[in-house]
């Protein structure tokens, strides 16, 4: 589901409007907050990508017809994109950390032994 959503957001329209930037913005961010932890490899390279298009791309288009309201919009857009990248980095960092403490319990059981 969360790869559809992705899918969706990716193929667009080149955008118009400023207020279409901003939405279409927001929309790729609510859905990546809804998907990113079942995101793999692909999902996230096709999420990285259209995060740079609106990040850089787009946001040097429409850059000097933003208010101040909406630059800090944008810059809170960007921040919550790269919380979920921490937090997804640091869910891969937790998985393995668990998988090298069950592996020293079991060299140490059996050293013991």
């Amino acid at each position: 589901m969360a790869a559809a959503m992705l899918m969706v957001s990716c193929s667009h329209n080149h955008l118009v409007t400023k207020e279409q930037y901003i939405r279409s913005f927001e929309t790729f961010i609510s859905e990546t907050e809804m998907g990113y932890r079942d995101f793999h490899k692909d999902a996230w390279e096709k999420s990285n990508v259209r995060f740079k298009q609106l990040s850089e791309t787009e946001f040097t288009r429409f850059e000097k017809d933003l208010t101040v309201d909406e630059r800090l919009k944008i810059d809170r857009l960007i921040g919550r994109y790269y919380s979920f990248v921490a937090k997804y980095q640091a869910q891969k960092i937790q998985g393995k950390l668990k998988r090298v403490i069950n592996q020293a319990e079991s060299f140490i059981e059996n050293i013991r032994k």
